[in-house]
Formats: structure tokens, sequence, C-alpha cells
């Protein structure tokens, strides 16, 4: 009885504890630059300690508020770009590619197999992959 009582207690601590995603929808405003999110396939968040997301247009928007911010999130999303659903920012191997034909704006698609990144990279003409520490390390030298 008590044991059961036990692992009770630790299904719902661990269910409360758990940081999920809120989607990401086209028109939605981006918390660094108030630019509308266009593009959702290049979409990232961060769920705040205060348990609010932030969305963002793109993982390098997002990487640019972090390094701007003292702000310490308890979880940090990007969009993985063959799936199109958010994953950990960690896990993700990210492809340096250009966003807007139009513009010529670049950033960067995120992945959660890096043989997918690999590929995509190859395709991009783009010289390698990164990992969130690089992209965050890139964008702090940019900003």
């Amino acid at each position: 009885m008590r044991a059961s009582w036990l692992l009770a207690c630790v299904v719902v601590l661990t269910a409360c504890t758990s940081v999920q995603p809120v989607s990401i929808a086209r028109g939605d405003q981006c918390a660094r630059c108030r630019r509308s999110i266009e593009n959702t396939d290049y979409a990232a968040e961060i769920v705040a300690t205060s348990m609010f997301a932030l969305k963002f247009r793109t993982p390098g928007c997002l990487a640019q508020y972090l390094n701007e911010t003292s702000e310490t999130p308890l979880e940090v999303f990007v969009t993985d770009f063959a799936s199109k659903k958010l994953i950990r920012a960690e896990l993700a191997t990210f492809v340096p590619v250009v966003i807007d034909e139009r513009t010529m704006e670049k950033d960067f698609a995120a992945f959660r197999q890096s043989g997918q990144a690999r590929m995509h990279a190859q395709k991009m003409d783009a010289d390698r992959t990164l990992t969130w520490d690089e992209v965050r390390a890139g964008m702090a030298k940019a900003s």
C-alpha cells in the first residue's frame, strides 16, 4: 500500500514538472524582433520559468534573445524541419540556410536526426552542420 502511494506521488510530480511546447502558428509574433512568424518551419520557442511560452521566428532570433537577456528558460524548443514538430534545441543539428529568397535572409534549419541535417546541408551547399551551443555562440558574435 505504501509503495503504491509513493509510486502515485512520483507519477504525479513527474507529470506536473514535464515542460511541453506550445504550438506556433503562422501570424504569431516573435518575442524578440516583434515581426510576424510567417514560416513555422523555422520557428522556435522557450518556456520561461513563469511557465509562459515565448515564440520566435527562427532559431537565430531565439539565440540572440537568450544572449541578450539573463533569463534562464525551463526549456528551449526548435522546429524539426523534417517532421515540423517542436524538439529540444540541445538535441537538434542545425544547417545554415537562406530562409527568404527575396531578402536573402539567413538563419538555421533544425533537424532531430543528424543524418537528415547532413543531407540537407549538402543540398543547400552548406559547409557544415552546427550544434545548439555553436548557433548561440555564432549569434553572440554577430550581435
